[in-house]
């Protein structure tokens, strides 16, 4: 028995050792990494959107973007996929999820988006991209303070909004992969059911991370040596994080997720405008 528990712990040690050589960054940085996703995936979890706004601009500073981007994908996917299968009835999976989701909405922002995409596309060589970002960023801060401060609204916003908040959110996605604001704007200024409108927003994400989980599939992106290694230890924090943030959810009043969404779009602006002044600063 003595035997057989030492050879468990020989195999557990040369496994962990075997992680760590594989692992393409320092220790300090995973463990950066670690707080960083467990926030990121905790605000998921609550609002159903918005971890790559907070995983890209802090920890670009400390990975290569590409190797970042490959797994910001693959987290954000799987988040994703928890929120919509399990954050609509107290985490449990199965058909009364689906009702919750506005497929009327989402058609109506998807012909749109698909249009954003297809220019933004075209404009991503030629455009100035560091005024780009950081009018976004002042866009986005503005409007989240705006909204922290304004009324929760009672009347829907009209329904032809979803042809610029579409387009817009298929251009900056093409563009920047942030596409998930102005869907995020509009939904919630259409959707008041809580439930309703997280369960929209996360079908939003997916449908846009699965597309882009491809691109990158068929790039090689998803291939790179070291991403195993961080997906080995960064995905399961993701995932507890997100279950953690779906039980937060539940004890949310509309108020509040309104006002967890303003700060969130005001926060991740302030990010981009930060990301900005350090790409051009000396």
């Amino acid at each position: 028995m003595a035997v057989r528990a030492s050879l468990a712990l020989i195999e557990v040690a040369s496994a962990f050792e075997a992680l760590a050589q594989a692992m393409p960054v320092s220790a300090p940085v995973l463990v950066g990494c670690v707080l960083t996703l467990f926030v990121a995936y905790l605000v998921f979890g609550v609002s159903g959107f918005g971890a790559s706004l907070i995983t890209i601009p802090v920890l670009s500073q400390v990975m290569p973007l590409p190797l970042l981007l490959s797994l910001a994908v693959v987290t954000d996917l799987a988040a994703a996929t928890i929120v919509a299968a399990f954050g609509q009835n107290r985490g449990e999976p199965g058909p009364r999820t689906r009702p919750a989701i506005d497929h009327a909405e989402l058609w109506r922002l998807g012909l749109p988006a698909v249009a954003g995409a297809t220019v933004g596309v075209t404009l991503l060589v030629g455009m100035p991209r560091d005024a780009s970002m950081f009018a976004l960023g002042a866009f986005l801060l503005g409007y989240g303070a705006w909204s922290w401060r304004s009324r929760i609204p009672t009347a829907p916003l009209g329904a032809r909004w979803s042809l610029p908040f579409g387009f817009a959110g298929g251009l900056l996605g093409a563009l920047f992969g942030i596409g998930g604001p102005p869907y995020v704007i509009y939904l919630s200024r259409r959707i008041f059911d809580p439930r309703r409108l997280r369960a929209t927003i996360a079908v939003v994400v997916l449908a846009s991370l699965a597309i882009r989980f491809v691109v990158f599939l068929s790039a090689g992106l998803l291939m790179q040596p070291g991403l195993p290694a961080m997906l080995a230890v960064l995905l399961p924090v993701c995932v507890v994080s997100v279950l953690i943030g779906n039980r937060m959810f539940e004890h949310l009043s509309r108020e509040r997720l309104h006002r967890v969404i303003a700060s969130l779009l005001a926060v991740s602006g302030a990010l981009l405008i930060v990301r900005t002044l350090l790409d051009v600063g000396p």
